[in-house]
């Protein structure tokens, strides 16, 4: 690795003899984030010269080429009429490249009038996060970076970084901005993401020297995997002794808030929930405020409001969502995290046992955002809580229905474990109370099914599904 990296930093040198020191500080750090970076990036280069936009791509082929990468170059034109089949063209490109140089860009979002095209590129973020694992250089001008900030607000918050190539401008890359709201974008298997933290971890600590721009969000990258895995005190201890420190030392207040909330996000799993709040409302939300991160300080109080729930004071939780996540969502056309929020709501009326106004939230609110959005796994996980009303209000065959007939063969499809035991916990419980004697044998073997799951996966409901064995058998 060492001879690889001396041979790949030599060729980026010896791109300076071809470009103008400040050209060549930004495509410096540009070969540098592309190389050394995560497997996902979403890269921002604002060039306004066509033949140095051209010479910048073929410099950066080369680099690909010595780092051992595959590259590939798609150019956006009439042929894509949509994003939807830029995902399709860019899910087929990852599978063999781990880096896609989107052309043409500028010119290809800024055809369709009033920012629609960037708006329906901000919807598709998640699924073409997940489905896409590779780096995404967009090339872009000033004035399509402007519409980004605007129309696509989730994607600009997801940006790697930002590289300018212009004789207005010395400085090459903001410093980085990473957004981990989301970590299951991550998404990766147990194997791969141990193998993804064995190969961060040691690259770390090769060159722990390194530039903070480029260690910081690797630091987070693996801290995130841990958290993801599971393994909270490894995640804990590299949130509060890596990134913190690196992204202090960038003065980077924005990923300092990101990191203190994935600090929050362990302090909650673990029953901490008056220390997460304390770090949400003094280290998290302020900084998302004085940003002016609208979307930041939105997402902020709804973990706020989750805070609240969790400590029984839900009308404060009410009183956050309805008067700040929703409104602040809303603002930017933000479907999914609208619908989350709202689904937050009708998870209040459920404790209020208001059935009748939680239906029409999870039918009216949740259903058709989630059914629009693709987005099987929250589509069906709603399903689940209608089927939960039914059984609330007694209507026992509705609901068994909904769980047998809907929810484990989702949950099946989807390899969701935890959430087909649930299910299966909820179908046990239901066929005992309805007390038909051919259902005990099954409804035994599903509870059983139900606290093996959750017991290893070291869940409180483990304490419910116990509860329910020991009382009917």
């Amino acid at each position: 690795m060492t001879s690889q990296k001396f041979a790949v930093d030599q060729l980026v040198l010896e791109s300076a003899s071809v470009l103008t020191p400040a050209h060549f500080e930004s495509f410096s750090r540009l070969c540098k984030k592309v190389v050394y970076g995560p497997d996902f990036q979403l890269l921002l280069v604002d060039c306004r010269d066509q033949l140095l936009q051209q010479q910048l791509q073929k410099l950066l082929s080369a680099v690909c080429q010595k780092a051992g990468f595959a590259e590939n170059q798609l150019s956006l034109s009439a042929d894509i009429p949509d994003v939807f089949e830029l995902q399709q063209r860019l899910q087929q490109l990852a599978v063999s490249h781990q880096l896609i140089q989107l052309t043409q860009a500028a010119a290809w979002f800024n055809v369709v009038p009033d920012g629609k095209r960037w708006q329906e590129f901000n919807l598709l973020r998640e699924n073409i996060a997940q489905s896409v694992n590779c780096k995404l250089v967009l090339w872009l001008d000033e004035t399509a970076i402007n519409q980004m900030i605007n129309q696509a607000p989730d994607w600009w918050a997801w940006r790697s970084g930002v590289y300018t190539f212009s004789a207005e401008h010395e400085v090459g890359l903001s410093p980085p901005q990473p957004n981990f709201d989301h970590v299951s974008r991550l998404n990766l298997s147990k194997a791969k993401a141990a193998a993804r933290i064995a190969e961060l971890r040691s690259w770390l600590a090769q060159y722990e020297n390194t530039e903070p721009e480029i260690a910081a969000p690797l630091a987070l990258e693996m801290g995130c995997l841990y958290h993801q895995m599971g393994y909270l005190d490894d995640a804990l201890s590299v949130y509060e002794s890596q990134c913190l420190p690196l992204f202090t030392k960038l003065d980077d207040v924005h990923s300092i808030a990101v990191t203190y909330s994935c600090i929050a996000d362990i302090k909650e799993s673990r029953g901490d929930l008056n220390e997460a709040l304390d770090i949400r409302l003094k280290l998290e939300l302020p900084v998302h405020q004085k940003l002016g991160d609208k979307r930041g300080v939105a997402m902020t109080q709804l973990k706020i409001a989750d805070a609240y729930i969790a400590l029984g004071k839900i009308d404060t939780a009410l009183d956050i969502l309805s008067n700040d996540s929703i409104p602040g969502f809303q603002q930017f056309g933000d479907a999914r995290d609208v619908a989350l929020a709202y689904g937050r709501v009708a998870d209040i009326l459920h404790m209020q046992k208001n059935y009748e106004a939680e239906l029409s939230i999870r039918i009216e609110k949740e259903l058709p955002a989630f059914k629009e959005l693709g987005d099987s796994r929250e589509f069906v996980i709603v399903q689940s809580k209608v089927a939960d009303i039914l059984a609330a209000r007694g209507e026992l065959s509705e609901a068994l229905h909904i769980y047998l007939d809907t929810c484990v063969p989702a949950f099946e499809k989807l390899g969701d474990s935890i959430y087909l035991a649930l299910s299966k916990a909820k179908i046990a419980k239901l066929w005992m109370v309805r007390g038909k004697p051919e259902d005990r044998l099954n409804a035994k073997a599903y509870l059983q099914e139900a606290l093996d799951v959750t017991t290893q996966a070291n869940l409180s409901e483990a304490k419910f599904v116990k509860q329910l064995q020991d009382k009917y058998f």
